[in-house]
């Protein structure tokens, strides 16, 4: 294609039923994680092998995990300065821990206080499998909402499909 046109693709009919509480014959509870048909993330949700191809994200999240295990706690930016610090193209981990740490600033003992200071209590415990240390994982935060490997499948088909 030589071209510097845009293209509208209509990916809508590709993700029909792969959506979350699209279970029309009630086969499953929604949400479920392990349910291959739903094509997008939440924020704890392991992707789903596509084909042979096996897929593992526990390892990233270890990895993640292992991290925040040697800090010690989860690291929050300054949120007096973390927005003028992000730059032009920020990660969007960074951009989730700055409204973190500028939540937490404006409200002590609201709920993302309390989140914040369950991870660090269940870190500083030795309670690594803790549900509040999970919410600051990078991937867990940026994934959310986003395509699983089959969604990104549905996506390919349907650019291919309008070429």
């Amino acid at each position: 294609m030589d071209s510097t046109q845009i293209y509208y693709v209509d990916v809508q009919p590709y993700f029909e039923s792969h959506r979350w509480c699209e279970n029309a014959d009630g086969s499953w509870h929604e949400p479920d994680s392990g349910h291959q048909g739903t094509y997008f993330f939440l924020s704890d949700w392991p992707d789903v092998p596509v084909g042979t191809n096996d897929v593992n994200t526990a390892e990233e999240e270890a990895a993640e995990l292992s991290a925040l295990i040697a800090q010690g706690s989860i690291p929050v930016p300054d949120a007096a300065t973390c927005r003028n610090n992000l730059g032009t193209d920020p990660d969007p981990y960074a951009v989730a821990m700055c409204d973190v740490a500028i939540n937490v600033a404006q409200n002590s003992t609201g709920t993302e206080a309390e989140h914040l200071a369950k991870a660090n209590e269940a870190l500083a415990s030795g309670n690594y499998s803790a549900d509040s240390i999970s919410w600051y994982l990078p991937t867990r935060q940026v994934k959310t909402f986003h395509p699983r490997s089959s969604g990104m499948i549905a996506y390919r088909n349907a650019i291919i499909a309008a070429l």
